[in-house]
């Protein structure tokens, strides 16, 4: 019955934890949300919050997954706090790639000082679009403003003092333009964009996981769920797909 296929899908959500990959697995990490209708979100719906974990091979392993309101911290926690809690006692750093979203930052900065945030690159370039429509830019204008911008971050071959110098340059001919959303979002951004410089971290783009986002939304918006229900189906697949652990492997 419909009653007892949702009982069994409750059942083996609860019994999937946050875990690591702990032969596999790096200490890099990514972390994004997507949203999808659901019986208590409202106009806005509710939002998946998921984490995965960058394997040596580059795969992604599943970490934890949690749905409720938009940027809520109490959501981010319960897979940050338990999964990079862990990893940052095993490893000496934690890098976490991901949008920068204020909300993930002060969520992951708050498990331990040892997790450093990577700015997602194509963010970067990719929101840089609505803020310059924000600033009034036309479209013919806007690509050429990134253009350049990309040119000055990603093609420089100038030393990294003279670099950070021309983007800054950047910043102030932003500013007087008037262009004051688009400056602002990109001096927050850039303070995790050259985290790799450091920290040498290969995950500077979380491309793997904005597909995985996009599939997730693609087959849970088909209608109105409930936030636990939604989880827990998610829960399942995120599993068997990236972590080959289906139903069949767990006994009741």
């Amino acid at each position: 019955s419909l009653t007892s296929s949702w009982s069994a899908v409750k059942w083996h959500a609860s019994k999937i934890k946050s875990n690591l990959n702990m032969k596999e697995g790096t200490n890099e990490f990514q972390a994004d949300g997507t949203g999808f209708p659901t019986k208590e979100g409202g106009k806005r719906g509710s939002e998946a919050k998921i984490l995965y974990q960058i394997l040596k091979n580059g795969k992604l392993h599943f970490c934890g997954i949690s749905v409720g309101k938009y940027k809520n911290i109490k959501g981010w926690k319960s897979i940050l706090s338990p999964v990079l809690g862990k990893a940052s006692k095993i490893f000496k750093e934690v890098i976490l790639a991901s949008d920068a979203d204020k909300t993930i930052v002060d969520t992951a900065k708050s498990v331990s000082k040892n997790i450093f945030i990577q700015m997602d690159k194509w963010h970067v370039f990719h929101q840089l679009k609505y803020y310059l429509w924000q600033d009034g830019i036309a479209k013919t204008q806007r690509s050429k403003i990134i253009r350049y911008f990309y040119k000055i971050t990603m093609l420089s071959k100038s030393s990294i003092k003279k670099r950070d110098k021309k983007i800054k340059r950047y910043f102030s001919l932003l500013s007087f333009a008037g262009l004051k959303h688009t400056a602002t979002y990109l001096e927050t951004a850039m303070e995790y964009f050259y985290t790799h410089e450091e920290k040498e971290n290969k995950n500077v783009y979380t491309s793997k996981t904005e597909r995985s986002m996009r599939t997730t939304n693609q087959r849970i918006n088909v209608g109105k769920w409930s936030q636990e229900g939604s989880e827990s189906v998610i829960k399942i697949r995120l599993e068997y797909y990236y972590n080959g652990r289906s139903p069949l492997n767990w006994q009741k």
